[in-house]
């Protein structure tokens, strides 16, 4: 008991903290992030990131020494023992305060990771992808830039917290912005006679528009997606234009129109300069290439926050440091399927 209330305790994934308002419980969780911060009296507050499948929430300690957070282990799974209360401003509209926490070093983190769903048919995808553009030059680029770093890609999340977040994210994300290329692509040439869109080219620049991430990114102890110092320094964006041009260099292709081409679409697509494109599409293939790669995006980041809501009603919650308005549709019994 804690001052007349009963201590449960729960995996952090099977327990909705919202029912539990005004209760302490204790939870196991992984630790994916820890750190301190000032607060404006002088003090420092404990913040720690942690993560069990699909759920995530930060916990915090007040008046804690600055040091504190050097005492976790990033990776580890922990018993934590935390106060639910009510924070407008919150995940959830919560906060919870931590009160102490324990190691657990007889629990296995990698039961507490979430592999990002279809990932092995998203893996299976991509080799189908590369198999069918292998006679090409492009192709050829595709092959040797994830021969080299397929270890790396194949691990990380698409992004740190706002799509694809969990492990394998990347190949996921890669390929379905493949995938709905291509359906643009067949779209619009059958409705337009004179839309002559290169799917080859296409594919091969949704294959290799993230390709970057393997330099941005670098993965935490706690699996998390984090930037590299080169990655802050050189986005993705730059990055992936050196991967790529380097390897066309050393197949002697990098004058070709494909690969110049090629490089266009890794170098558009983001779209606008403002969302961090260093240069706006100028061709049939980056403009499909950009807006798949938002479609993507952007329906990831909306089951996100969709995830175990109810339908009917809406509510702002936060990504990151981000938030955003979400409202999950009531199904209508009537509705055709398509």
């Amino acid at each position: 008991m804690y001052d007349g209330i009963e201590v449960i305790k729960m995996r952090l994934r099977d327990i909705a903290l919202t029912e539990r308002v005004g209760e302490q419980v204790t939870i196991e969780a992984l630790l994916r992030d820890a750190r301190t911060s000032s607060m404006k009296n002088g003090g420092y507050f404990l913040t720690l990131s942690v993560m069990d499948g699909k759920r995530e929430y930060d916990l915090v300690q007040f008046g804690v020494k600055s040091e504190v957070a050097q005492e976790y282990i990033i990776g580890a799974v922990y018993q934590f023992q935390i106060n639910v209360k009510t924070y407008e401003a919150g995940k959830d509209g919560l906060s919870l305060q931590l009160v102490n926490s324990q190691q657990r070093t007889d629990l296995n983190p990698a039961d507490f990771y979430l592999l990002e769903e279809r990932y092995n048919e998203a893996v299976e995808k991509l080799y189908k992808y590369l198999r069918e553009l292998e006679p090409t030059i492009v192709g050829r680029i595709a092959y040797v830039a994830f021969e080299s770093n397929w270890q790396k890609f194949s691990t990380l999340p698409a992004a740190s917290s706002m799509h694809h977040i969990y492990t394998g994210g990347l190949v996921v994300h890669t390929v379905n912005v493949a995938d709905i290329s291509l359906l643009l692509a067949q779209h619009y040439n059958h409705w337009y006679r004179d839309a002559n869109i290169n799917t080859t080219l296409l594919i091969a620049g949704a294959l290799l528009h993230d390709i970057g991430k393997v330099v941005e990114y670098d993965l935490t102890a706690g699996n998390a997606a984090q930037y590299s110092g080169a990655g802050v320094l050189t986005p993705h964006i730059v990055s992936g234009l050196s991967i790529v041009s380097a390897i066309a260099e050393r197949l002697n292709v990098l004058s070709t129109p494909q690969v110049q081409e090629l490089l266009h679409l890794i170098a558009s697509h983001h779209g606008r300069a403002e969302w961090g494109s260093a240069v706006e599409p100028h061709t049939i293939e980056a403009d499909i290439l950009s807006n798949a790669d938002m479609i993507d995006a952007t329906i990831s980041r909306r089951v996100l926050l969709n995830y175990n809501e109810p339908v009917g009603e809406g509510k702002s919650k936060r990504l990151g440091s981000q938030k955003f308005a979400t409202y999950v549709s009531v199904p209508d019994p009537a509705s055709v399927k398509i």
